[in-house]
């Protein structure tokens, strides 16, 4: 891996820079790190500040997964970045979590077999971002799984080429959709089903209102 096992929690979370402050700031601290490109001391405040060399952007495609149903496993890949012999590298495999809602859906596209495609794979790139949506376009050689990489939360849905699909739970915390390959407009959108249904009341009290008044 990349990153140090302590590192990968953060490097899925995006983070670029670390910071940390020393007791006594006339007293500097030798700072290495290889995971670290540079580090800048601020000595009147004894504070250290250093970026990272490699960051995960905050979507990205990984053909190469992992399928589990236990999270106890996924927090020792995540958390320790090891779990028996397996090493995880963040930068190229993903873990998916698998529960009994999502578990034949998972089955059906590990299995299924794909046709060579002849296309270019390219980063997923975001077209739009906003705090309810995001829309992503992502062109992929292999089959694999689409991550963004903000929080997994109950109300947010997943559609592929405007079909909606499973929203699946990756990396312990992230969110994820399963993609065949080809290029795909990916739109993730926030729907709490509270939110129609309290739209839904005030539009039949408005309606009772109206009709009250005629």
């Amino acid at each position: 891996s990349k990153f140090a096992p302590a590192l990968i929690p953060m490097s899925l979370l995006s983070v670029k820079y670390f910071h940390f402050v020393v007791e006594d700031a006339n007293k500097k601290v030798e700072f290495e790190n290889k995971n670290f490109e540079k580090t800048i001391y601020f000595k009147p405040y004894g504070l250290y500040l250093s970026q990272l060399k490699h960051t995960i952007p905050r979507s990205f495609f990984r053909s190469r997964y992992i399928l589990n149903s236990d999270p106890k496993y996924t927090f020792q890949l995540i958390i320790r970045g090891k779990f028996n012999e397996h090493e995880f590298d963040p930068f190229k495999e993903v873990v998916v979590g698998v529960n009994s809602t999502n578990q034949q859906h998972l089955a059906n596209f590990h299995l299924r077999k794909y046709p060579k495609s002849h296309l270019v794979e390219k980063a997923p790139e975001i077209i739009d971002a906003y705090n309810n949506s995001v829309s992503i376009f992502v062109s992929n050689v292999k089959k694999g799984f689409l991550v963004l990489g903000d929080v997994y939360f109950p109300g947010w849905k997943v559609y592929v080429d405007g079909q909606e699909q499973p929203l699946l739970l990756a990396n312990l915390y992230q969110s994820a959709v399963a993609i065949e390959p080809g290029m795909h407009h990916v739109y993730f959108s926030y729907e709490p089903k509270n939110f129609y249904v309290g739209l839904t009341v005030s539009r039949i009290g408005l309606g009772v209102l109206i009709l009250l008044f005629l």
